[in-house]
């Protein structure tokens, strides 16, 4: 039957009301539909909701969408103000995710062979390889960035796997890191995390779910990634202020 997991939300802007800010969150059935709902719940209405916080690095502006720190300034998660650094360290430009409402600053998915969804789905504080897939596949996760030094990401990731599966993380350069999952896992592979030196320049970081289920059982078989940050990045702002390197300093938290 069909459950919340195989529906996915969208969300309208966010608008004042009252002394709130809500928003409508709206469900869609996941394309293509698996799940018979005349033994499941049905598609979920319409709700108002409360708009999230603005991920680390942005505030709300009078748009009331979520914007950048100007250059030199930063802002903690869940803040409502950006900050400038105190001498001896600086606002290094980032981009961080811990939440996950759209398809934004170079993220894209696709997914290849026996797939049940189109791809990773966003899923508000964090995002998944999708499930109802079939014997074999690859959900494919794309993150295309510009690194203007070398800088380094970090994210969270689970495998919520029956059956064997696996998560392989690379970039276009120099990394390829598998991470398994299933049954005859010896260790949990839930909520590890994970950071990677990243070189500068042009880079598509990408993350591969690849089930291999010759029976087909583990339908609900995922990876999830969440808490995800990439410093040095062309564009973004920072979460937190950095140290300044031995031999440099700041005076006015800039570099």
């Amino acid at each position: 039957g069909c459950t919340i997991d195989d529906m996915e939300p969208s969300y309208s802007a966010c608008r004042q009301q009252g002394n709130d800010l809500v928003r409508t969150k709206s469900y869609d059935w996941l394309e293509p539909k698996i799940c018979n709902e005349n033994i499941g719940i049905d598609l979920i209405e319409d709700q108002e909701v409360s708009c999230p916080d603005c991920n680390a690095g942005q505030i709300r502006g009078s748009d009331l969408q979520c914007n950048f720190c100007p250059d030199d300034q930063y802002s903690p998660q869940g803040s409502d103000q950006c900050f400038t650094c105190q001498p001896g360290s600086e606002a290094v430009d980032s981009l961080t995710f811990e939440n996950f409402l759209d398809w934004e600053y170079g993220l894209s998915t696709n997914c290849t062979q026996d797939c049940g969804s189109d791809g990773w789905r966003l899923r508000e504080n964090y995002i998944d390889s999708g499930v109802g897939h079939g014997r074999f596949v690859y959900s494919n996760l794309y993150w295309e960035q510009t690194l203007i030094e070398d800088g380094e990401i970090t994210f969270t990731y689970s495998l919520e796997c029956e059956y064997p599966c696996t998560l392989l993380f690379s970039d276009n350069h120099e990394i390829s890191k598998f991470m398994i999952g299933g049954s005859s896992r010896f260790d949990d592979p839930t909520d590890k995390q994970m950071t990677f030196p990243i070189s500068a320049g042009d880079r598509v970081l990408e993350w591969v779910f690849i089930k291999a289920d010759p029976n087909n059982l583990g339908r609900n078989d995922r990876a999830i990634i969440s808490n995800l940050q990439l410093s040095h990045t062309s564009y973004g702002a920072a979460a937190e202020c950095t140290l300044c390197e031995p031999g440099t300093f700041s005076r006015d938290g800039t570099q």
